[in-house]
């Protein structure tokens, strides 16, 4: 998780990066998936994050995935840069 947020567009300062993990952890639930879902071809590997966000009941897919992006909405779930996404909690 770490390399994931220091590989943002946005950086942030270590005491930030600690505080966001903090979050993240304290408000993440863990579930099991299956690997069965098929929806991105072009990396394969993408599709456990779609099945993720299906098991954890997630209105969300926060990212910066190209492939992923391309989905934009898979049932109720939007597919979003983390850019996007601040603004929607600004709303």
């Amino acid at each position: 998780m770490i390399k994931v947020l220091r590989d943002f567009k946005i950086k942030l300062e270590d005491e930030l990066l600690k505080y966001w993990i903090d979050l993240i952890v304290i408000n993440s639930e863990f579930v099991s998936i299956k690997n069965e879902l098929k929806i991105i071809n072009e990396d394969e590997t993408d599709n456990k994050f779609i099945e993720t966000a299906i098991m954890g009941d997630a209105d969300y897919i926060v990212t910066q995935d190209k492939h992923l992006l391309n989905v934009k909405k898979y049932k109720d779930i939007k597919i979003i840069t983390p850019d996007k996404f601040l603004r929607v909690l600004e709303k």
